[in-house]
């Protein structure tokens, strides 16, 4: 256990969650919540999803930092991820970033929060919780990427400290802001 935190859930009840590291026996879990949120979202395109081999390999990389929400019924309710990108898929190279910085920057991969907990800042906790464990000498960058029209997601990377460095397709042609932030100095 990482952190606890008193959230309030749909009913607007009281609800003890406890932040702390996912392995590969909560992939089941992971894969669930992502299929659960995203067939729950108006836009489809607020979302790109990872597959079950993606997420098995980022929670068996002792490099990343994959955390999870998980309510009193031990039900995750939110994952963030932090991966270590490879240099092809670097979004240093989409805002432009000098070559010899590339391997200096980490991604926030994905951050998901159960429809019935938003609004308790969730994304905001992993994010933050993530950024406290980065070793930031060796990952003084982070980078990540949001659809423009998710104000919710734009808006809590933008509360973090995170400054939209270009808007572009990705993923295929869907529309993303690739937002950057600098850690080294925090």
């Amino acid at each position: 256990m990482i952190k606890v935190l008193k959230i309030k859930n749909l009913q607007q009840e009281i609800v003890t969650c406890t932040i702390s590291t996912l392995k590969e026996e909560n992939l089941n879990q992971v894969v669930n919540l992502q299929k659960e949120v995203v067939n729950r979202l108006e836009n489809k395109e607020y979302f790109f999803k990872t597959d079950n081999s993606e997420f098995r390999g980022i929670l068996t990389n002792e490099e990343n930092i994959c955390l999870g929400c998980f309510n009193e019924s031990n039900e995750l309710i939110a994952y963030g991820m932090f991966i270590k990108p490879t240099l092809v898929d670097n979004y240093g190279s989409d805002i432009n970033l000098e070559k010899d910085l590339l391997p200096l920057v980490g991604h926030i991969e994905s951050t998901i929060v159960h429809p019935n907990y938003r609004g308790n800042s969730l994304q905001k906790h992993l994010i933050a919780t993530i950024e406290d464990l980065i070793d930031r000498n060796k990952f003084p960058i982070l980078c990540a990427t949001v659809h423009p029209d998710n104000k919710a997601s734009l808006k809590t990377f933008l509360k973090l400290g995170y400054k939209v460095k270009i808007e572009k397709e990705k993923y295929g042609g869907l529309r993303r802001c690739v937002v950057m932030k600098s850690i080294a100095d925090n």
